[in-house]
């Protein structure tokens, strides 16, 4: 598992599996792809999952990656697409923007070879604003405050959905 603290700009794809070679490493995020002031060099590294953990005025896209943990503060906005995010720990807050399209959000058919997913959950707080667009759920939301949550044209519908506060999940043709 590797994990990134970014408060940047721009485009990244995590993938997994073994990464790099000798004559050609694997570099996240990749040349030219963001303004981001670190730069992952793999060489034969057998990546299963990425955190990220985003705050800040970070503003990314991650396309065609694997994502345990996806935590955003501050006012980040991240976007994910064709991707699988396992949500381990997912969560949004502050005046954070998420945004995930065409993607699985949520393993809790995994938590019997993997227990630390039995808690996989989507959790969302304070002035945040997030919008799952054509997304399998395998997990429950959990929303409060004032968070917004738009969900929309889901594959797989959220196993539950709990709201407190002043906290909205919209709904628009989902099957």
């Amino acid at each position: 598992q590797l994990a990134m603290f970014p408060e940047c700009h721009g485009k990244m794809r995590l993938p997994d599996g073994v990464l790099g070679s000798d004559k050609e490493p694997v570099r996240i995020p990749a040349s030219g792809e963001s303004d981001c002031p670190f730069q992952f060099s793999l060489n034969e590294v057998n990546v299963d999952t990425w955190d990220v953990y985003a705050d800040g005025q970070a503003d990314l896209t991650f396309d065609q990656s694997r994502i345990d943990e996806l935590v955003l503060r501050g006012d980040a906005k991240i976007r994910v697409t064709n991707s699988e995010i396992f949500a381990d720990w997912l969560g949004v807050s502050g005046d954070a923007q998420l945004n995930v399209e065409d993607s699985t959000v949520g393993a809790l058919r995994l938590a019997k070879d993997r227990p630390d997913l039995a808690t996989s959950q989507v959790r969302l707080s304070g002035k945040s604003h997030s919008v799952f667009s054509k997304v399998r759920f395998d997990c429950g939301i959990v929303a409060e405050d004032k968070a917004v949550a738009e969900i929309n044209n889901s594959e797989a519908p959220p196993s539950y959905v709990r709201k407190s506060g002043d906290a909205l999940i919209h709904t628009e043709g989902s099957h």
